[in-house]
């Protein structure tokens, strides 16, 4: 994943809306099929948002990163790159969260074992946004990755502000006790 950058990337409206439509789905039956009660008890599984909200969570999410993206680019003065750069991002989180859902069944068995390796595939990601980053903004990969998790926790910050973390915007108790 890091031969080449977002410009081999093709411009298709339709491929990008396929994308983006597949990424919402597979994140949410990520999200869902994840067991995080076997960590946290049954108060996670209440704590659960309403699906609508997952679903418009993940959406609004992914317009931050577009609009995050698009300043940065446009800092840097290469906001001609945009589409190619959000296909890219957007593409490679796909490829990733696939990647996750395949691994979901492991969190009713080895819970432990799949946040390990969840981290790794995070880690991944960091590794290959940065080098999308890098390629879009004629940097170096240490600036994309470092911009890259610059825009990762405004987005975050920003999702959790509007949705909280759960339906009723407050951790489980398991995790604040």
């Amino acid at each position: 994943m890091f031969r080449q950058g977002p410009s081999v990337v093709p411009k298709s409206g339709f491929l990008l809306g396929l994308t983006v439509v597949l990424n919402v789905g597979i994140t949410i039956a990520v999200s869902r099929s994840i067991q995080f009660e076997a960590l946290f008890g049954p108060a996670m599984a209440q704590q659960r948002p309403p699906l609508m909200q997952e679903i418009l969570a993940t959406i609004v999410g992914m317009a931050i990163l577009v609009a995050l993206v698009y300043g940065v680019l446009k800092l840097f003065n290469q906001q001609a790159r945009l589409f190619q750069t959000v296909f890219a991002l957007f593409g490679t989180n796909l490829i990733f969260t696939v990647v996750l859902l395949l691994l979901s069944p492991l969190s009713t068995v080895a819970f432990f074992i799949f946040v390990f390796m969840s981290f790794g595939i995070a880690l991944w990601e960091i590794a290959v946004a940065g080098k999308i980053l890098a390629a879009a903004l004629d940097s170096s990969m240490l600036k994309g990755i470092l911009i890259y998790l610059g825009m990762l926790l405004v987005q975050v910050l920003l999702v959790l502000s509007l949705f909280g973390v759960g339906a009723t915007g407050e951790l489980p108790s398991a995790v604040t006790t």
